[in-house]
This record gives structure tokens, sequence and C-alpha cells, in this order.
């Protein structure tokens, strides 16, 4: 059975401009996506896809994180960093983001 997952893919580029990510946010949005700057400045992307696994999560999602990259000017063989997570899990740690810090209850306690 497939599963919904959210794929992070992170360029080593920097310095792009808001009109490139306009652009790249609207090429991702039949998965769900979004694009913008990483904490460390350089350009990311989250994208949602369905797949029977992790690893074809990955592929998937680096392969169209890349193809977007392509048609804006971004090299696709800058991909450095790369996160595949269930969107449940996804949305168990969004949801731990919204409590305040003195609030949440740590995994496992």
């Amino acid at each position: 059975m497939q599963r919904s997952f959210s794929v992070y893919v992170e360029f080593d580029t920097a310095d792009i401009s808001p009109d490139t990510y306009a652009d790249l946010f609207d090429a991702l949005h039949d998965v769900d996506g979004a694009a913008g700057p990483a904490p460390n400045g350089n350009a990311s992307m989250r994208l949602t896809v369905q797949a029977y696994s992790v690893m074809q999560a990955a592929i998937d999602g680096t392969e169209r994180a890349q193809a977007a990259a392509i048609t804006h000017g971004l090299s696709p063989d800058a991909v450095i960093g790369l996160e595949v997570i269930t969107e449940a899990e996804r949305n168990r740690r969004n949801a731990l983001e919204e409590v305040p810090a003195p609030y949440r209850q740590e995994r496992g306690a």
C-alpha cells in the first residue's frame, strides 16, 4: 500500500531571488510543495510524494525537486541534503512546534 511521505531536499545554492522561490513553489504545486531558504541560506524544497517505501519516496522526491531546479536555473547536482518522513510523522512534529517548550513532553517519557 502506498503512503504519503514528506520529502525535504536541500541544494548547495544560496542567494536565490524571491521570484525564483515563487516560481519553484508554483512548479511544485501539484505535490503540495514549497520552496524557500534553509536555515543556512541554501535553497530547499519540501514536497509530498506517494510511495511504497522510504527509498522510493527519496528517489521520487529528489528527482522531482531536481526537475524543478533545472527548469529554474539551479544545478540538479547541487543536492546536499535529504530527509524523508511519513506525513504522519511530519504532522506529529508540526504539532510539537505549536506547543510552548515548557509544555512539551519528550518522546518516550
